[in-house]
């Protein structure tokens, strides 16, 4: 009797009329038409979500409990015993409270979570879903390594980068998969010549060389700590396939050399990138690109970065407008450009950061902003450094 004049009132207080059998029948017709991997992989992730909310402080949920003299205090029942597999909702009436809103997951049911994506895995690889094989195998190393398992890990983002290749083994034959161009500085190729990067992008496509060059820095970050010879071959692997970006139908430069000066504005017109977050997170894709920049950058291999660091900066500058990470993008940049003895791009650069152009603005709309001056001077490479004869008005 009680729960159903909670019923009834709730039904009065919607604001939106609600047909509750109609809403039940549409949602479990969907249901029948849905297919169990989809199901499958849905409850992987919200499980995982389930785990990481515990991360997020005690800020509301069922879980949280706050004790304050004077107010009443209501039990929402009994904490639900989740399953690795998907529930069967068919029947589901959602008249309990914990059948909307769930609780939780503590630590101690990580091995849960492990489970559940590692049966969803099975399923998908039955069902010949590739592509969400990869994520879910993304998504279980990276839980993997959480959970201190870098073996495991290692062998799922593996396993991942060898499906977007479809072929065994892929981390440490890739280099069989294409060729580099002759001249690193040459602003042309021969004609019909595919680089490593278009090679990538022409076998894997765009979300498989998103997805592969994040796996390939994990694995370089979190595996390979100790190797230094193979933490580096994981990087450049990562570092090819995100200039498989810049290989799209848009003319970018082919050789690095010519990102010195270039900077990307479009990057795949039409295309949401980052429209979802478990295809592609952008706080993962440039926390991982940044991570290839430095280590990159640290064994001097500067040419390669280049490139990298047009995109990285089209991420935080177009994408973020995090004017922090700009920054810091262009302060790496004179560095790469001064250890490239590219003097005069360095000049620019520096020219750019004094003036804050091409920068995320700090300013509110309301107050007005000055206006830009021009460049006062330019710096010539041909004259000495020391005699300070290379800045001339």
């Amino acid at each position: 009797m009680l729960v159903h004049s909670e019923y009834n009132r709730a039904k009065q207080l919607v604001c939106v009329p609600v047909d509750v059998t109609d809403t039940l029948r549409c949602f479990r017709e969907t249901l029948e038409k849905s297919k169990y991997h989809n199901r499958s992989f849905r409850h992987s992730k919200k499980l995982l979500s389930l785990l990481l909310a515990q991360t997020q402080g005690e800020k509301g949920g069922v879980n949280s409990v706050k004790l304050s003299s004077g107010k009443v205090e209501f039990c929402l029942g009994i904490e639900e015993i989740h399953m690795s597999t998907p529930p069967d909702l068919s029947q589901e009436q959602f008249r309990v409270f914990s059948s909307v809103e769930k609780s939780k997951l503590p630590y101690s049911q990580l091995g849960l979570v492990i489970s559940s994506y590692h049966q969803t895995i099975d399923v998908l690889q039955a069902s010949n879903q590739r592509s969400l094989k990869v994520q879910a195998l993304h998504a279980l190393g990276s839980l993997l390594i959480f959970a201190g398992k870098k073996r495991a890990a290692l062998k799922c983002w593996c396993q991942a980068l060898d499906d977007i290749f479809r072929k065994p083994d892929v981390l440490h034959t890739w280099r069989e998969l294409g060729a580099s161009l002759p001249t690193a500085t040459s602003q042309y190729s021969p004609v019909g010549f595919k680089d490593y990067s278009e090679e990538f992008l022409s076998k894997v496509g765009i979300w498989g060389c998103l997805q592969g060059a994040v796996i390939s820095a994990k694995i370089a970050q979190f595996i390979k700590t100790v190797n230094i010879k193979k933490r580096i071959n994981c990087c450049i692997l990562s570092a090819l396939l995100f200039q498989g970006l810049l290989r799209t139908t848009l003319p970018h430069p082919k050789a690095a050399r010519c990102y010195a000066h270039y900077e990307v504005t479009q990057l795949l017109p039409g295309l949401e990138l980052f429209s979802d977050i478990l295809r592609a997170d952008v706080c993962s894709v440039v926390s991982s690109l940044y991570y290839v920049i430095r280590e990159l950058h640290f064994v001097k291999h500067n040419l390669i970065v280049l490139p990298l660091l047009a995109l990285y900066q089209y991420f935080v500058f177009g994408i973020c407008q995090d004017l922090v990470r700009s920054l810091e993008a262009r302060i790496l940049k004179v560095e790469v450009l001064i250890d490239l003895s590219l003097f005069s791009e360095a000049f620019f650069e520096l020219y750019q950061i004094s003036y804050g152009r091409n920068m995320p603005s700090s300013i509110p709309s309301c107050c007005k902003v000055l206006p830009k001056s021009k460049v006062t001077g330019q710096f010539d490479s041909k004259l000495f450094l020391y005699l300070g004869e290379g800045y001339g008005s």
